[in-house]
């Protein structure tokens, strides 16, 4: 019982959800890599630990993967309950388990079902040379997945370089054919290696000198792969900044806006890349800009080295990147000491952009500076006759965020509210409501 109760809180916190989601149901092969044991058995006891999760015993018949004992306890949400596995007692079932430092556990998302349901399964284990009580299991998945690396076709290649990035318990043996394969693959094996090795992460640390070289690969596809790997993979962080610099400089517009977005991910680690994503901000596809803007602000430099370049970023030819950037001087004016002036003034002129999207966008951020109400209310009072309908729920929506210190737009405001032909009067009496409560 005891290992039971160790379990209780683990797949209470598993089980949390309101429903049971699994990423994707495992193939006999990546189950029986992923699990610590696989064994057949009959239920022969059950407890009931807590209210949300069950303890089975299982007379242990066939073992296929690691120590089991006879007898073995197995923690799994109660019937009903997310990812929990509807074990019955007398029952036999093909479990596949996973340990923690007190017991073992399954679930639905495990790939667990009954004896009858497993023929699949056992029929890969009988393929694959596994049988009961046989030694080193992971080794010979991976074995038979390199196999058919070698020697399948070319959608067997992929499958097993998919399935391969799945299992990281013997690197050694799974990570040098994915790098024969991005060396010796046509396109689409290349990609799958790289993909592969990305899933792999700290792992496939060995294959970084052929991650670094597939980010130059000629096809676009397989560098995009490369670069999504690339801090995954890399054994030193530091290292992995080097190589998404380099590739804001890619000939394709795809992978410059994924270097980017990697770089604004990594925080401190990529503080150098700064100078380099302004850069950036000169790119001729506007979506590499405007991925260059959210990268600035997810690095949390200081207020003052990007204020300028967001502000002369303002006039951009694309509606996308105005609103980037206007959503941008929200984030960082807040923190700039002194330069709240110059943020709102931009916003300010932001209210008269022929989009509305940016109008919209632009209203709501002058919103937030309710510390600044009086230099920021003049130009959301004026904004007020905007005469699109979302630009002027906007408009209304953030004088109610400012506050009581909105007070001076009550009057504007109770016209609105008043109009019975107003669109914007349900908005309109909110805001009253919070600036005069």
């Amino acid at each position: 019982m005891k290992a039971c109760l160790g379990l209780a809180l683990m797949v209470l916190l598993a089980g949390s959800a309101s429903a049971c989601t699994c990423p994707s149901r495992p193939d006999p092969l990546v189950a029986l890599a992923q699990a610590d044991i696989v064994f057949a058995g009959a239920v022969v006891d059950q407890e009931q630990a807590d209210s949300t999760s069950k303890c089975y015993t299982l007379l242990v018949e066939e073992v296929w993967k690691g120590e089991v004992p006879d007898r073995v306890k197995v923690r799994t949400a109660g019937v009903g309950k997310p990812c929990g596995f509807p074990f019955r007692l007398s029952n036999r079932y093909l479990v596949y388990a996973r340990a923690d430092s007190v017991g073992y556990h399954t679930g639905i998302c495990d790939r667990t079902r009954t004896y009858t349901g497993a023929t699949e399964d056992l029929a890969t284990f009988k393929r694959l040379g596994v049988n009961p009580r046989r030694g080193d299991v992971d080794s010979l998945v991976v074995s038979f997945l390199v196999q058919r690396l070698h020697q399948g076709d070319r959608l067997t290649k992929l499958g097993a370089a998919e399935r391969l990035g799945k299992i990281a318990r013997r690197p050694e043996l799974s990570v040098p054919p994915l790098v024969t394969l991005w060396e010796n693959g046509v396109v689409d094996e290349r990609e799958a290696a790289m993909r592969a090795l990305g899933q792999l992460g700290r792992s496939a640390s060995m294959a970084w000198p052929y991650v670094v070289a597939a980010t130059r690969d000629v096809d676009e596809n397989v560098r995009a792969a490369a670069v999504r790997a690339i801090d995954d993979v890399a054994p030193v962080p530091d290292s992995a900044v080097t190589v998404l610099i380099l590739s804001l400089t890619d000939p394709r517009p795809r992978i410059r806006t994924i270097a980017a977005e990697l770089l604004g991910g990594m925080k401190s680690l990529a503080a150098d890349a700064l100078a380099d994503l302004a850069a950036s901000l000169q790119d001729e596809v506007p979506i590499v800009r405007e991925a260059a803007v959210r990268a600035m602000v997810d690095l949390e430099p200081d207020p003052d080295e990007i204020i300028p370049l967001l502000i002369e970023m303002r006039h951009d030819a694309s509606d996308e990147v105005r609103r980037m950037v206007f959503w941008a001087l929200a984030q960082v004016g807040p923190r700039a000491q002194g330069r709240q002036g110059e943020v709102i003034g931009a916003l300010a002129d932001a209210l008269g952009d022929p989009s509305v999207a940016v109008r919209r966008r632009a209203a709501d951020v002058l919103g937030e500076f309710r510390e600044d109400a009086a230099i920021v209310l003049p130009q959301l009072i004026g904004a007020l006759s905007d005469e699109n309908l979302g630009v002027q729920r906007a408009v209304v929506r953030a004088l109610g965020e400012i506050g009581p210190a909105a007070a001076a737009a009550a009057p504007a405001l109770r016209r609105i509210a008043e109009d019975s032909s107003s669109r914007a009067r349900r908005e309109a009496t909110r805001a009253l409501e919070r600036i005069e409560p």
